[in-house]
Formats: structure tokens, sequence, C-alpha cells
């Protein structure tokens, strides 16, 4: 493992690592890759009881961009996959590569098919990605995001099988915004004038579309896929209400700080103000810790890092994707107020110190350890790109403080 890219450090936005935190790595960079590989999918499934998602190695990453020590790691692996399935859990299908696109069925065959691309491009992980996952993004929403936060997790940490996995699970569970949208009218992305919160107000607002989730997610297409109420909730906005999703996808206002000089949006400056974006709707969400905003938070992250292998035009059509996926994730967890300010705080590195430690002293939902992670990583740049430092912070201690997620 390339110890810089695992950290990510190779981003010109990312410059800062804590010397603890670097120093730990370089202590466990040789054992993590090992503990990757004896934990992937050919031991345990990617899904467990039906449709939750496998999230040991983003535990695993997570914890060790943390500065986990191996053990610590070791003692997360030891107690998170006693409740995971073998591989005899997945269902076999014989039809083609593209016929099992979004059928929830094969994922081995499905990977092995990527492992193919993967050695035809000369065992090139940035070139599979860059070839593959524009033909994805549209679909991120299946398995509540779990596919590209999978696939993030792993292209960071250099984890060639984990990205194999991360991009079966995306078609293995694709579930696309549908759109009857021109491309010249999806190319007025970035031209709005509305701010990401006004936006979402007005999200609030329409009951029409808000409701009609309760009759929507009841369509047999939907509840053949067998999932839980929130991933057939998102299918259906995605699927059916596409256009109205983008609508207020295409009013959102970006700030100067994610153009370029000619005017034009930077794909890695717009999808690093997503990750902000998602994180302060977390944090100002009435719905405390919510489970599947915070999902929205390391989804984001994982764009944010996909795209840098990603051509200018397949890197805003994965943000826009994700945008509208993101909508209709809020409009899913009831559209909650964002009513809850964001308190002036001003983090020291102690307080963060004393935040990892707890986490790294305590079991807890993996979850949480990938919130923070999110948090420390993206909060040291956050003035230069015009962010305020203290939504990372805040949120941050929403998800160690909150004993309970709000599902």
């Amino acid at each position: 493992m390339n110890l810089m890219r695992a950290f990510g450090a190779t981003r010109k936005t990312f410059n800062y690592i804590g010397s603890r935190v670097l120093h730990a790595a370089m202590l466990c960079s040789d054992a993590v890759p090992s503990i990757l590989n004896q934990t992937n999918t050919n031991k345990y499934f990617i899904e467990y009881d039906g449709f939750l998602t496998n999230h040991v190695s983003h535990g695993i990453i997570a914890l060790h961009r943390l500065g986990a020590q191996p053990e610590r790691i070791k003692r997360f692996v030891d107690w998170y996959t006693p409740k995971l399935e073998s591989a005899e859990t997945d269902i076999d299908d014989d039809r083609p590569f593209e016929q099992q696109k979004g059928q929830r069925v094969a994922f081995y065959k499905i990977t092995k098919e990527y492992e193919k691309r993967y050695q035809l491009l000369d065992s090139d992980v940035n070139q599979l990605v860059k070839q593959e996952y524009p033909k994805l993004s549209a679909g991120l929403a299946g398995s509540a995001l779990h596919g590209t936060i999978h696939l993030g997790y792993n292209f960071v940490a250099g984890n060639v099988r984990g990205v194999l996995e991360g991009l079966a699970y995306t078609h293995h569970s694709f579930r696309p915004v549908v759109s009857k949208k021109s491309s010249e009218e999806l190319a007025k992305f970035g031209n709005g004038a509305t701010s990401i919160l006004e936006v979402l107000d007005k999200v609030r607002n329409n009951k029409e579309l808000c409701e009609s989730i309760i009759e929507g997610s009841e369509m047999e297409k939907y509840t053949a896929l067998k999932v839980g109420k929130f991933q057939r909730a998102v299918g259906f906005l995605c699927g059916e209400k596409g256009d109205a999703l983008l609508e207020y996808v295409l009013a959102i206002a970006v700030p100067s700080e994610v153009k370029t000089t000619k005017g034009t949006l930077d794909p890695s400056r717009l999808a690093r103000r997503f990750v902000y974006w998602t994180v302060l709707v977390y944090t100002m969400s009435e719905n405390k810790n919510d489970f599947f905003l915070l999902h929205g938070v390391t989804c984001a992250w994982s764009i944010y890092h996909i795209v840098t292998v990603l051509d200018e035009n397949e890197s805003l059509n994965a943000v826009r994707n994700f945008a509208a996926t993101l909508i209709a994730v809020y409009i899913a967890q009831g559209a909650p107020a964002l009513n809850i300010p964001v308190q002036d705080c001003e983090p020291s590195d102690q307080d963060w110190e004393t935040l990892i430690k707890r986490v790294l002293d305590d079991d807890r939902d993996e979850h949480t350890y990938k919130l923070l992670q999110v948090c420390r990583e993206m909060m040291p740049d956050a003035a230069s790109f015009g962010e305020d430092a203290n939504v990372y912070f805040q949120a941050a201690k929403i998800g160690m403080d909150t004993q309970e997620f709000r599902y």
C-alpha cells in the first residue's frame, strides 16, 4: 500500500495530516492490507440479514485513518464480523452482465467481470474506475448509497479487491435517477441562484412530492426488491421523480470558491463543497444523528476522491447524480427542518484529539468512526475553501455524543 495515497495526501487540496495520525499510520500500514484481505467478500458476503450492507472494510479504513493501531482494528473486526454471512448467501444468476444490473443477484459473477476488465487495463485501478464508474454513478442510490461508499473507501486505501467489490455492488444494486431532461438542460448545473439550505426548504414545503413516497414506495417494482422502507422510498423518488429532483439540483447556487478563473465549475472543488453541504445538513437537521443523512456524508466524501480520476464531464455528472440522490435521501427521511444552529466553538487540536481518543477507546457503531474520520480530514482546509470549520467539529460531536441513530 502506498501510505500517502492511503491517506489521500496526494490531493493538492488536502495538505495537512496530524503528525500523531501519520506516525500511527506508518506503524500499522503493513498490517492493514492483510486485515482487509482476510475480511473481504471472499469470506463475508457484501450483505447480511437480507439487505444490510457489510461495512467491515469501511470501519477498518476509517479507524486506520484515525490512527488506530492494528490491535484496535482487529478488535473492531472481532466485534463486527460475527453478524456477517458467508459467500453462499449470494443469489446466482446466469443472465448477461448488463441484465444483472440492479437485480441484486450474482454479486460474485459481477465482481469477476470487473476483475477481468481490471486485468485488460494492465491492472491500473485508476483507469478501471475512470472507465467504469461513469456507467454507474446515476444508480448510486442502490443499497442506501453503499456501493459508492464501499468503492470510495477502498479506492482511497489502495485496496484493489475492495474497489472491484465497490463497482460490483453498485452494479448489483443499481437504482438510477431517471430523467427526460436534455444534456443541455443538465449542463446548467451550477448556474442556480438559490442556496442549498433554501433549496431543501423548498423541497420540505413541497408536500405533494414528499408525500408521494407513501404510496410510491409500495409499488410492486420496489417491494419486489425485498429491501427496507428507506431504500424503496429512495428508489421510487429516483426512478419516478427524477426530473423533479433535478429541478431542485439545477436551482442550487454554487459559490465562487468552486469555480475556476474562467468561471467554469471545478469538479474537485464542487465535490468537496458537497461534502461540506452534507455535513452541514446532518449538523442542522432536527432529526439528530440522522442515520441516512450520515450516509450522505460518507458517500459525498467517497465521490470527492473518486472524481480525481474521472474526466471533467463525468465528474460533474457524478456530483449531479449524487446531488439528486441526496435530495431523495432528505425526502425519504421526512424532509426534516434544518434549524439547529451551528455553534462558534473554534475547536483546538486537543479537542479533536479528545474525540479521537474517545472513539478509539470504545466499541461503537462503525458509522461513528467514519463520520469522525471524514470531519477530521476535511476541517483543516475549511477556511481556504470558504467553509465554516465549526460545522465539521459540531457534526463529529453529534455523532460521538448521541447514543442512538434516527433511522
